[in-house]
Formats: C-alpha cells, sequence, structure tokens
C-alpha cells in the first residue's frame, strides 16, 4: 500500500513527495507514461501518470506549469498539468523533474508553440504620389483571400494559406487629391481591413517666376521696343516665366479717335535692365500676368495664393490701381480696396473740364518714377487651370490732377527688375522680380 504526501502543488515551483511501502521482491523502479510533449500556443491541460514504489519529489520552475492535482491510486499517481497560454511569438521549453530514492530521476519536457498572429502586420499605409507599390504580409496558419476596394490597386497574391507576404500595385498618383484604397483580408470567416492612402502631388513653392533682370535677352526678343497700332485686343508682345508656365501680356483699348498730345499714339520699349514699358496707358488698359505649374498641372481650390511685383508709372498716369485674380468665372480684388473720388477741372492738353469720379482702387503709386512694391494673398475658392492676375488704372485724372484727354507718351505703366523706393528714396539694386507662389 502506498502512501500519497504531497506539499505546495498549488506552488509555481512544485514540490510533491511520495512515500511507499515496497513490496521486498519488486525492485525500486520510477517510470511516466509520457516522456515529452508538445502543445499549441493558446496552452491547455496535460494528464501524466507516474508508476513508482518509491519515494520521490516532484519539480519545477516554470512560471507558465501548474500542477493542478494530483490522484494516487497504488503505485500509479496522476497528475493534471495546466500550461498557460505563450503570448510571445517565440517558443519555450519547461521541465518537471521526478526523482526518486536510489534511482535514476525522470524527466517530463513540455514544449509550448510561440503565439501565431492572425490578422495583417499593418491596418494602415501611406504611400508618396509618385510611389507605385506597397506590401504588407496576411498572418495565420489558414487559408486566406483578399480584396482592394479600388480595381487600380492590385494584389498579388489575392488568396493563400498561412503567412504571405503580399505586393499591391498600383500607378503613379498624378492628381492633387488622395486617393485611398481599402483592402479586406478574410481569414476563417473574419475580416481584417488594412487602408492605403496614395497621398496626392504636393504643389507648393513658385508658380510662376518672372525674374525681370535674367529675363533682359528673352524680353528684349519677346516684348521689343516699337511703335503699335491703335486697334483694340492684347498686343502682339509677351514675356515668358522663368520659373513655372505662362505669361504677361498687355491689353489695349480701343484708342481710335483719341488725339496724341505729341510723338506717337502706342509704343512698347524694353528697358535697360529689362523692364517691360507700354506707353499711353488709359484705364481701359490693363496688364494681364497669367502664371501656371510647369507640370501643367491645375491650381487646386483653398489654396491660399501670393504675388508680388514692382511697377512705377509717368506723370500722366494715373495713380489709382486695382489689381484683381480670376477665380472661376469671377474677377475679385486680390487685395483690400478703398474709394476715393477724383476731380479735375483742366486737361493734359490744356483745356478746361469739369470732372468728377468716385474710383475703387487697391494700391497708389505715390509719385510718377516711384517703384512700387505691390504684394498681397488671397485664397482660391475654385480650381484653375493658372493664376490671373490683371492690373489696371481705375481713373482718368493723372498724378498731377490733370483730367487725362489727350494720349501721352507719359503716360506709362512698366514692371521693374529695380528694388522700390525706400522713404522716396531710389535703391538702384536690380533683383526685383513677378512672382507668383503658394503661401500656405
Amino acid at each position: 500500500m502506498k502512501i500519497l504526501q504531497l506539499l505546495g502543488i498549488f506552488l509555481i515551483s512544485m514540490t510533491a513527495t511520495l512515500a511507499s511501502c515496497s513490496d521486498d521482491d519488486k525492485p525500486d523502479y520510477m517510470d511516466l507514461s509520457i516522456k515529452k510533449v508538445d502543445i499549441k500556443a493558446d496552452g491547455g491541460e496535460i494528464t501524466l501518470v507516474c508508476n513508482s514504489n518509491v519515494k520521490y519529489v516532484v519539480n519545477h520552475s516554470c512560471e507558465w506549469l501548474n500542477i493542478q492535482n494530483a490522484v494516487t491510486e497504488g503505485d500509479a499517481t496522476t497528475f493534471d498539468i495546466k500550461v498557460a497560454p505563450n503570448t510571445e511569438t517565440e517558443e519555450r521549453n519547461g521541465r518537471i523533474k521526478f526523482i526518486g530514492e536510489g534511482i535514476a530521476p525522470k524527466s517530463f519536457d513540455i514544449r509550448q508553440f510561440g503565439f501565431i498572429p492572425t490578422g495583417i502586420s499593418v491596418t494602415s499605409i501611406t504611400v508618396e504620389s509618385n510611389e507605385t507599390s506597397a506590401k504588407f504580409d496576411v498572418l495565420g496558419e489558414g487559408a486566406w483571400t483578399a480584396v482592394s476596394s479600388n480595381p487600380d490597386y492590385i494584389l498579388t497574391p489575392s488568396s493563400g494559406d498561412g503567412d504571405t507576404h503580399v505586393t499591391i500595385t498600383f500607378p503613379e498618383n498624378t492628381g492633387t487629391d488622395d486617393i485611398t484604397a481599402v483592402i479586406t483580408v478574410t481569414i476563417d470567416g473574419k475580416n481584417y481591413i488594412l487602408t492605403l492612402t496614395h497621398t496626392g502631388v504636393k504643389i507648393d513653392g513658385i508658380i510662376a517666376e518672372w525674374p525681370i533682370n535674367q529675363l533682359l535677352n528673352n524680353i528684349s526678343t519677346t516684348w521689343g521696343t516699337r511703335e503699335l497700332e491703335n486697334k483694340p485686343g492684347f498686343i502682339d508682345a509677351y514675356i515668358e516665366p522663368l520659373t513655372g508656365s505662362g505669361n504677361i501680356r498687355y491689353y489695349s483699348c480701343d484708342k481710335t479717335g483719341w488725339t496724341k498730345l505729341s510723338g506717337y499714339a502706342c509704343y512698347v520699349q524694353t528697358g535697360g535692365k529689362g523692364d517691360p514699358i507700354f506707353k499711353t496707358t488709359l484705364k481701359d488698359d490693363y496688364w494681364l500676368i497669367t502664371g501656371g505649374l510647369a507640370s501643367g498641372m491645375d491650381i487646386p481650390s483653398g489654396r491660399k495664393i501670393r504675388f508680388e511685383y514692382t511697377a512705377s508709372i509717368t506723370k500722366d498716369c494715373c495713380p489709382y490701381w486695382i489689381v484683381e485674380y480670376l477665380d472661376g468665372n469671377e474677377w475679385k480684388p486680390a487685395i483690400a480696396t478703398n474709394d476715393i473720388t477724383l476731380t479735375a477741372s483742366t486737361g493734359l492738353s490744356g483745356d478746361a473740364v469739369s470732372h468728377s469720379e468716385t474710383v475703387t482702387y487697391n494700391y497708389k503709386f505715390e509719385g510718377a518714377g516711384i517703384y512700387t512694391l505691390v504684394e498681397g494673398e488671397f485664397t482660391l475658392q475654385n480650381e484653375n487651370k493658372n493664376v490671373q492676375l490683371r492690373l489696371h488704372p481705375v481713373g482718368q485724372v493723372s498724378t498731377g490732377g490733370l483730367y487725362i484727354d489727350r494720349l501721352s507718351t507719359n503716360c506709362s505703366s512698366r514692371f521693374s527688375a529695380q528694388h522700390p523706393h525706400e522713404n522716396g528714396t531710389a535703391v538702384k539694386k536690380y533683383e526685383q522680380s513677378i512672382k507668383i507662389e503658394f503661401a500656405d
């Protein structure tokens, strides 16, 4: 008859002592029903039987093993061993030792597999506009399938069994808006979602720029110096940008019937530093600056645009001007406006007149030959192929307070490479550009 004595069977490090009354006719022995076992990561229970006719102790040092119960019948003791789940991806090994008096010890080895994640390696991926592929892993041991919400985003492979590397291929995103593809991976009836964001093209910096001094040779060719006809419309002269696309042109109103004060009626001239000049600028004339991206992409809505240029006028030109931008089909003031009433009692011709007009303007030239920096910001509400700025005088009263009733070569306007006047003093630097850029 054997007597089982268990000591601390619920401790993490287990020691059990078994005592028996051995038969003189049986040799001392100890056997285990199993020597080793493999168990899955989620754990479970193991039943082990130790047959012995000698006293022995049971011990181990694994926190994840727990002997729940031990029941003895004769020489056989049945142990119920609980194995905790393995939350790590690496496998682990444990050993329970049975040490008997006067005989070789016995060992029971347990190998528990590492945790195998089931699902997908990532739930979101962001790629740049010029990228054309991305990767993720399907995790687990079961069969799986995957589908993309966007047919342009192709999965290779789109099904498999067990751990698999999956490649997503797609064309470049040439637009400015982000593109989203939702990848749904189904494993054993459960869906796992991956969201891929393909960012739009980032358009920042300068849209178009005309560094006047650097463009001297080009401007001399495309703008030139010559007398023009009086017919209305855009004159056959232009300036192309160094950066971006577009041009600068001049719209001349119908000057038929106007009397020339002296010399010629309409004239274009290129200054020594490349300044484009138009002589006989009237309030129905305008400069048109068109700037676009070199890539040909549209300018998206909601973007803040900044512009700047330096300009000057001569003494017979109106000093009050407005700069507007085209938003969709509507011209809007590019900077804040003011109203003023202009009056004149004498014309450029010397004739007596009685003239009064209230005009809306958003910048003023402080005098003839004063180089003035004009700059501002606005936000486009509509997507546009390019940015268009329109600049024109708003009145028919000159800087000297005379009514403009004759065509005068002293009624001219220009963009300039020269640095703006500072406190009324000319600054002989020639670094000024006509520039349109993103401000956000």
